[in-house]
C-alpha cells in the first residue's frame, strides 16, 4: 500500500530550492529539477529548436545538450556558496553558471546538479518531515 502523502513535495522548497552540500565545504542552492519555471523554459526552448531536435546526430544532441545547461543555469541551480576562481570568490550568476555547466571539462559538476535536483526526497513536504520525525520517535520510546 502506498500513502498518497509519501508523494507530497513542499512547493516552495521545489521553487525556491535547498542547500545541498558539495565538494571542500561548497554548497548548492538547487530548486527542483522540474519546477515550473524550469518547465516553462524547456518547452519554450524546445518549440523555438524543434526543426534541429528532431533531426538525429550530433547537432541536435548538442543542442539538447545546450538547452539542458541553460535550463539548469537559470531555473535549477539558484545560487552557490563556497566557490573561488583562482583563488578568488566566484559569485554565482546564471551567466556563470552555463559557462560551468555547459563546459564539457565540468560534466561531474552538471551531473551532480542534475541528480540532486531530482531527489525528491530533498523536497518532501514538511508535514511530511514531521511525521516521520514523530512515527520514528514513537518507535524509539
Amino acid at each position: 500500500m502506498l500513502d498518497i502523502e509519501f508523494l507530497a513535495v513542499d512547493p516552495t522548497l521545489s521553487k525556491e530550492g535547498v542547500w545541498f552540500p558539495f565538494i571542500s565545504g561548497a554548497e548548492l542552492l538547487l530548486s527542483r529539477f522540474n519546477n515550473e519555471e524550469a518547465e516553462r523554459m524547456r518547452r519554450r526552448l524546445y518549440a523555438e529548436n524543434l526543426e534541429v531536435l528532431q533531426k538525429e546526430g550530433p547537432e541536435a544532441e548538442a543542442l539538447h545538450d545546450s538547452i539542458q545547461a541553460t535550463v539548469l543555469a537559470h531555473c535549477v541551480l539558484k545560487d552557490w556558496r563556497g566557490f573561488t576562481s583562482k583563488g578568488k570568490p566566484l559569485k554565482y550568476t546564471p551567466e556563470v553558471g552555463l559557462k560551468y555547466l555547459s563546459d564539457p571539462q565540468y560534466v561531474d559538476f552538471k551531473n551532480f546538479v542534475e541528480n540532486n535536483s531530482q531527489n525528491r526526497e530533498r523536497y518532501r513536504s514538511k508535514a511530511e518531515d514531521e511525521a516521520v520525525e514523530t512515527v520514528k520517535d514513537t518507535a524509539d520510546s
